[in-house]
């Protein structure tokens, strides 16, 4: 279960190295019901996220909601990763935004079929690639940090100490 005391060293450490240091960064640990509530999701949907964090640029102002199981996660993530995942949200969110409107202007009132070949190109590489581009950044980061982009798991540990036994007998 997820601790205030975890975020918090987190998301100073992180603020440091991802240059937010003129953020004010507030967090809450929250239920996964109260998550789908804030992402209007209904509460029947079986959701991989864990975290959403919500910003204000003009003011430098964030807010994290985090699930207080976050930790615990079919896709092994460590807490660091979470969370440096929504911090990198505050850097690319007005990247992606900037990019839509350039597409608005560029293409609303064009209805040239290469301009929207072109158009829906980009809007997919922009929409669909964010997430991923904001995970690869977040596991760059966290592991040059020093620190676990993914969780220790015991099925993780068996199978090191499983190919340090076999190199082993493998070498006598």
């Amino acid at each position: 279960m997820v601790k205030n005391k975890q975020v918090e060293e987190i998301i100073i450490k992180y603020k440091q190295i991802l240059n937010l240091r003129d953020w004010q960064i507030c967090f809450e640990i929250v239920s996964r019901k109260i998550l789908q509530k804030i992402l209007k999701e209904p509460n029947d949907k079986k959701t991989s996220i864990h975290a959403l964090m919500i910003t204000r640029e003009e003011e430098h102002t964030a807010f994290l909601y985090i699930c207080k199981y976050a930790d615990q996660n079919e896709q092994n993530l460590s807490l660091e990763a979470i969370i440096v995942h929504e911090l990198i949200h505050i850097i690319m969110d007005p990247i992606k935004e900037s990019f839509e409107l350039i597409f608005k202007l560029l293409f609303e009132k064009k209805k040239n079929l290469k301009k929207n070949l072109l158009k829906n190109i980009l809007e997919l590489l922009v929409t669909n690639n964010t997430d991923k581009i904001v995970n690869y950044l977040a596991r760059i980061i966290i592991e040059s940090n020093g620190d676990l982009y993914l969780q220790k798991t015991d099925r993780a540990l068996k199978a090191k100490n499983q190919k340090i036994n076999n190199k082993n007998i493998e070498g006598r």
